[in-house]
């Protein structure tokens, strides 16, 4: 299964941020403060987190916070509005449109999600939908021994996308957000 996240972006009545990412191993540099490391609350924000992005000017500024993404053959954007907007919450909406391949956040502005207000979903439906239903090449039943058959949802993803520094130097942990985290449909051997 392929996914992929090329665009992230943040968007304001007059003013777009947007970071294109290649198809190859992608590294984030730059100097402190200027939001590297909300790059990953952004991607999870996107993806149905219940958390508001960390960080005053993160959160303050931008409207809608969007990733533009590639899962199998079908692109899709996914898009919230800040938090406490006063239409379509972000705390409780969450924009999802298929889009073509040739899509890109650049040629897109904020009006596009007032045009499209038929693609607003609540964050619950949106983690409610199931990988398999939608993606053939998706296993439908995730473990071997019977017990149980767990469906991966969209929400389970960002562990195997990204890690951050703080992870990489990180010995006892291997995919980010995990550590202490039950992982749906992981079962660790524990033979001592």
């Amino acid at each position: 299964m392929l996914f992929r996240i090329n665009e992230i972006g943040l968007f304001q009545k007059e003013k777009k941020d947007i970071v294109k990412f290649h198809d190859e191993i992608n590294f984030i540099s730059g100097e402190s403060n200027t939001g590297k490391s909300s790059i990953g609350s952004i991607i999870n924000y996107c993806l149905g987190s219940s958390k508001n992005i960390p960080g005053a000017k993160i959160t303050n500024e931008p409207d809608i916070f969007l990733i533009n993404l590639t899962i199998d053959t079908h692109n899709i954007l996914i898009a919230r509005n800040k938090f406490n907007a006063t239409k379509l919450k972000g705390e409780k909406y969450i924009f999802l449109k298929k889009v073509n391949s040739e899509f890109s956040l650049y040629n897109i502005d904020i009006s596009f999600f007032n045009d499209n207000e038929s693609d607003y979903f609540t964050i619950d439906d949106f983690k409610e939908l199931e990988i398999p239903k939608y993606f053939s090449s998706f296993p439908i039943k995730t473990r071997l021994d019977g017990k149980e058959k767990v469906r991966p949802t969209v929400r389970n993803m960002p562990p195997f996308i990204f890690q951050t520094q703080g992870l990489i130097t990180n010995g006892s942990q291997l995919f980010y957000q995990m550590a202490g985290v039950k992982a749906r449909g992981i079962k660790r051997d524990r033979k001592t």
